[in-house]
């Protein structure tokens, strides 16, 4: 029990971690905004290029591609987060049982 509840602290603070510094990478889209920032860079629909040689620089690509492994393990934290709140849950109930 007492190895769910670290777990638990260890994962939401993680969890908690991982979203301020999501929030705080800029990928030069008007569309994202703080109640949004869970959701991947390419959600969000971009405006049409002029011409197809008009590339994105290299770090707005690097950017976003670091974003998005971040959702992912923010993602895979919530999962872990969710598996521990329920083995708490029964154990607190074979406790109470």
């Amino acid at each position: 029990m007492i190895v769910s509840i670290l777990a638990l602290f260890i994962l939401y603070y993680l969890a908690k971690h991982i979203s301020n510094k999501i929030i705080s990478i800029k990928t030069d889209n008007e569309h994202e905004n703080e109640n949004n920032f869970w959701m991947f860079t390419y959600d969000f629909k971009v405006k049409k290029k002029e011409s197809i040689f008009d590339r994105d620089s290299e770090e707005v690509i690097a950017n976003r591609r670091t974003k998005n492994n971040l959702i992912v393990l923010l993602y895979l934290t919530h999962a872990a987060l969710f598996i521990y709140v329920n083995y708490f849950v029964v154990k607190l109930l074979l406790l109470i049982l």
